[in-house]
C-alpha cells in the first residue's frame, strides 16, 4: 500500500513532505494508520483544554483539522481512500483553471487571483486545509471570464405584451356579457298573471252584479 502512495499523492516542490488530509468524524489513528497508529500520533500530537488543563491523548482528533504524516506510516485503506478523493478533487480544479488560461490573460484583475489558486493546488498542507476555498475561488474565475449575464430583454420585453393582452381579454369579455345581457328576451310571464287574475276578479264581480 505504501508503494501505491506515489501515484496517489505526487510530490511538488511546494508541497509537505509528507502525507496530509483532513480529520471526518469517525476517524481514529488506528483505522487510519494500523499498526503505525503510534508513530502518526507522535509526529500529530494535539493537546486540548478539558476542566481547565491540557490534555494529550491519541484519542484525540479533532474533527476538521489537518493532520500530516510522513511518507514512511503505514496508511490503511480508509486513508488512502481520503487521499484519492482529495487528489481527485484537485485535479478537477487544475483541470478547469488551465481551460480559463487564454481568457484569464485578458484580465487583469483575475491573473492575481489565478497565481494565488494555483500555488494553493501545488501545496498538499494548504490545499488539504482550504480545499473548499480553493473551490469558491476557482468558480469566482470562471464567473469572470464568462462576464456580466446580459439583460434578460426577453422576458422583461414579454410582460407588457402579456400585460395588455390580459387587459384587452378582460375587456372583450366584459362587453360579451354586456351585449348578452341586453340581448337577452324578457318574459313577463308574472305580468300576465296578475293581468288574467284581476280579469278573473272582474268578471265574477259583474256576474254577481257588482262593479269594481
Amino acid at each position: 500500500m505504501l508503494a501505491a502512495l506515489p501515484l496517489i499523492v505526487p510530490v511538488h516542490a511546494e508541497s509537505t513532505s509528507g502525507v496530509t488530509f483532513r480529520i471526518e468524524r469517525g476517524d481514529t489513528y488506528m483505522n487510519l494508520f494500523g499498526a503505525d497508529w503510534e508513530k502518526a500520533y507522535h509526529q500529530n500530537k494535539t493537546t486540548v483544554v478539558r476542566s481547565g488543563r491540557p490534555v494529550t491523548s491519541p484519542d484525540i482528533l479533532v474533527e476538521g483539522s489537518i493532520l500530516t504524516v510522513s511518507r514512511d506510516v503505514h496508511l490503511s485503506a480508509r486513508a488512502l481512500a481520503r487521499l484519492a478523493t482529495l487528489q481527485r478533487r484537485r485535479e478537477q480544479l487544475k483541470a478547469r483553471l488551465v481551460s480559463l488560461g487564454p481568457t484569464l490573460s485578458k484580465l487583469p484583475e483575475a491573473q492575481a487571483i489565478a497565481v494565488q489558486c494555483r500555488d494553493l493546488l501545488n501545496n498538499d498542507l494548504r490545499f488539504a486545509a482550504d480545499v473548499e476555498f480553493a473551490e469558491r475561488e476557482v468558480a469566482h474565475l470562471e464567473r469572470l471570464a464568462r462576464g456580466p449575464m446580459p439583460p434578460n430583454t426577453g422576458s422583461t420585453a414579454r410582460f407588457p405584451l402579456l400585460y395588455v393582452l390580459a387587459v384587452c381579454l378582460t375587456l372583450a369579455c366584459i362587453s360579451i356579457v354586456g351585449l348578452w345581457r341586453r340581448a337577452r328576451p324578457r318574459y313577463p310571464e308574472g305580468s300576465v298573471r296578475y293581468q288574467q287574475a284581476l280579469s278573473d276578479v272582474k268578471t265574477a264581480f259583474k256576474a254577481t252584479g257588482l262593479a269594481v
